[in-house]
This record gives structure tokens, sequence and C-alpha cells, in this order.
């Protein structure tokens, strides 16, 4: 019997050895295989046209000496300035500055207030082209801004407050990967079959108002209906790389969703499971997350399909965009800048370069315009969700539903704690005085003797009398 019983012991154990040796093997053939992958992705992705130290070299040179970019500052013109040279060297590009002016509304304030766009336009010599617009804001949060006290109010108004933050994560990267971007089409004299628009927008950090100017003021309304897409650039960096085009899948979302994929590009989506904030910030969506934010949603708010691409991470508990899981989030504090990206947040070069590679994939190819062309005619109109009737008629519909969803709850209650009848209660006559009727059956009697019959004898007429 001890025999017998060592033998199934000895059987176990190998048994339980066999399977730790075959997990063991498969976990490491599993991490060579993911080795390989991502030896493999990455060369995909070395052999393409924008490499991670040319997008370190591009960030360097505009963060130079552009430390404060804050809205309407001397800062922000200079920065503007730099930004037109450099576009206006390249050969195909028609450079020029859009004044960007801002009067508050609130605000007796007279004085207004001046930022700039500096738009680059390469055309592509066809009549009646259609047009794509490629974009990043170049300011940042630097300085305070505030208005000046007026009547209405008790002191100015702060509308940014200061942070220090040279801005180079946000939006230093974005900008210096446009810029990248359009040397490059200029140097290689690629060959485009639609009117190309490259935007740095000024006064992004409060409430876009350069990308609006240039949406409302600056489009003729011939460009605006012959513009097909607008692209954002913002924020490249951190964990991983995102594109957000709409609430429902699109042509143009698709269409560089399966670029990024043949290019081994990892890019992807905004995660259903955002929180929505109950604000406006794309007209007529009563709702909005974070990859609605940026200068795309000036467009998209007229009505001009966008793909809003950034970087980051929502694999977080903080249910909204995070930079890097584990590390504390730069963006509009002194630790933006690119000594502080370049040691705690390499990555951000890797998701620069993919995002230009990405971008410049899509204008290159043949089928680019063919495949977004009709995307402006089936943009969804959210319109609808903003009409005063609708919540109460969404209000009334779910009211309706969980009663319905009660009925069969309520019918089991019912079989199970059955209702008990009610008594019935009869209506009877006390002939012979309350003294001699049953009390306790729960029946109602009526004494008919006279009020003033006090059951002693002495009313003759009473035929109660006793």
């Amino acid at each position: 019997m001890k025999n017998s019983g060592v033998k199934k012991r000895r059987n176990l154990y190998a048994i339980v050895l066999a399977v730790a040796f075959v997990a063991v093997s498969l976990f490491a053939a599993g991490c060579s295989s993911a080795e390989n992958m991502s030896e493999a992705a990455l060369f995909a992705r070395t052999e393409t046209v924008f490499s991670q130290d040319e997008m370190k070299d591009e960030l360097a040179a505009f963060m130079s000496d552009r430390t404060d970019r804050t809205p309407f500052s001397e800062g922000e013109r200079a920065a503007a300035e730099y930004l037109s040279e450099r576009m206006s060297a390249l050969d195909g590009f028609e450079t020029e500055m859009e004044e960007v002016t801002y009067k508050p509304y609130s605000n007796d304030d007279t004085t207004v207030y001046k930022s700039q766009n500096v738009v680059s336009v390469r055309k592509c010599g066809k009549p009646n082209a259609k047009a794509v617009v490629i974009g990043a804001n170049y300011d940042n949060q630097y300085s305070s801004f505030t208005l000046p006290a007026a009547s209405r109010y008790t002191g100015p108004q702060v509308l940014l407050e200061a942070t220090h933050s040279s801005g180079a994560y946000v939006n230093g990267t974005g900008t210096a990967a446009l810029t990248a971007l359009a040397e490059k089409l200029a140097k290689t004299r690629a060959e485009l079959d639609f009117d190309l628009y490259v935007v740095f927008f000024g006064c992004g950090e409060l409430g876009n108002y350069g990308a609006r100017s240039f949406v409302e003021s600056y489009l003729t309304a011939a460009q605006y209906e012959r513009t097909l897409l607008m692209i954002n650039l913002q924020r490249l960096g951190g964990d991983n790389l995102y594109a957000y085009a709409d609430e429902v899948p699109t042509d143009h979302g698709n269409y560089i969703f399966g670029k990024a994929e043949k290019s081994a590009i990892e890019l992807k989506t905004v995660p259903d499971t955002l929180p929505r904030m109950p604000a406006e910030y794309i007209d007529d969506l009563p709702f909005t997350h974070m990859g609605m934010l940026g200068a795309s949603s000036e467009f998209a708010s007229k009505g001009i399909p966008c793909a809003n691409i950034f970087g980051g991470t929502f694999d977080t508990f903080s249910l909204g965009l995070d930079e890097t899981k584990g590390e504390a989030n730069v963006a509009y504090t002194e630790n933006d800048n690119v000594e502080y990206l370049n040691s705690h947040m390499p990555s951000y070069a890797f998701k620069m370069a993919d995002a230009a590679n990405l971008v410049y994939s899509c204008l290159l190819s043949e089928d680019f315009i063919a495949s977004v062309e009709n995307t402006k005619e089936t943009v969804r109109d959210y319109s609808v969700l903003t009409k005063i009737w609708i919540p109460s008629v969404i209000a009334i519909g779910v009211i309706l539903l969980a009663a319905i969803a009660l009925i069969p709850i309520a019918r089991v209650f019912e079989k199970k704690y059955p209702p008990k009848p009610p008594s019935v209660r009869k209506l009877k006559v006390a002939v012979f005085g309350m003294d001699y009727e049953d009390s306790s059956s729960g029946d109602i009697f009526v004494d008919l003797r006279r009020k003033d019959n006090d059951g002693s004898g002495g009313d003759a007429n009473d035929p109660f009398n006793l």
C-alpha cells in the first residue's frame, strides 16, 4: 500500500514538473516571438521617411529661445515669424501670416488683441482642386492672460493662468512634426493631386481662436466647399498614438487606420468607455471628450471632416488622457521642456516620427483623395441631440422602458405573495341595541333608537322603548 502511494505521488510530481516545463518553454518562445515582432516592427518604421533623430532636432530648433509663446504676446509673434521664415524658404509653398483678432464679448475693454496664423499653401495647379488642411497650434500657456476689470465685474478676468510651461510637449511636438512634414514634401517635390494647406495656428490655448479665424475668415466659400479633410497634430508623445475621426466609423477614419496598419504604425482608437463631459465643444454635439479637443474642433463645427492625431494613454484610473502610465503628466507644468522630455519621455520622438510618417504616407497615396472625397457628405449630423425637446422624449422613453421591465417582476411577486381578498363589512341594524350585538364580527351596526331614548322606558311613543 505504501509503495502504491509513493508511486502515485511520484507520478503527480512528474506531471506537475512536465506542465511547468511546457509553460516555461511557451513563455520563452512567446518572449522570443514578441522580441522578433518588435524588432521587425521597428525595422519597418526605421525604413520610413522620418527618423527619431530628425524629430528631436526639429523640436530643439523650434524651442530654441521660444519659451514664452502665450497668446497675443511678443513671444507668440516671434514664434510665428520663425515659422513663416521656415515655410517661405520651401519650394512650392506660398506663405502668409493671417491676422487673428480677439475682442472680449463680455468685457467693456475696447482693446483688440491680435494673434496670427502662419498659412502655407501648396497648390497642385488643377482648377477647382480638392483641398486638405494639416494644422497644429504653436502657442503655449507660459504666462497669464488677464482682461482688465470692467463695470460688470468686480475685478479683472483671468483667462489664462501662468504655468511657466515651455510647451515642448504641448504643442512643440505637433509644430515640429508639421514643419518636418512640409520640408520633406518640398525637398522630394512630391506630386499631389489636391491643394495642401499647412497651417500653424496661433491662440490655440485660448479657445482655438486661430483655428476658428482660419475657418470663418480665411477660407472663402469656394475653398470651404473644396476642403475634404483637416488633420490636426498635437501632444505627440507618451505611451500611445491615437487618432479620433468621429463618434461613428467614417471613410477618412478607416483610411487612416488602414494606412497605419500597412505601415506597421501602432495607432489606437479613442475608447468607447471614455467619459463624456456635458459640454458643447463642437457645435451641435452636447458632449465632449479628450479626443475632440484641439484645433480640429473648429473644423468639425463647420462640417469639415477631421482626424485629430495625439499621444498619451487612456489606460489609467484617471478616466482622462494621461501621458505615460505611472509617471506624472508634464503638460502645463514647468517640466514641459525639451530636457525633461529627453530624460523622462524619450518616446516623444518616436511618436512624432510615426505621426509624420502616417500623414506623409496618406498624402502621397494615389487612392487618398478617392477614398475620402465622399466623407464630407456622410458626416453625421448631431444637431438633433441639442434640440430642447429631445431630453424630454428620452426621459419619457426611459420611464416607459423601466415600467415595461417592471411588469414581469411585478407578476413574479404577485404569484409569490398573492394579495389577500378584501374583507366585506355588512351593514346591520342593532334592533335590540348595541349591547346585544356581536361587535367583533367586523360588521357595521346602526342603532335605530332615538337619541333621547336612554333606555329607561319613559317614552311611550318610542317603538324601541325597552
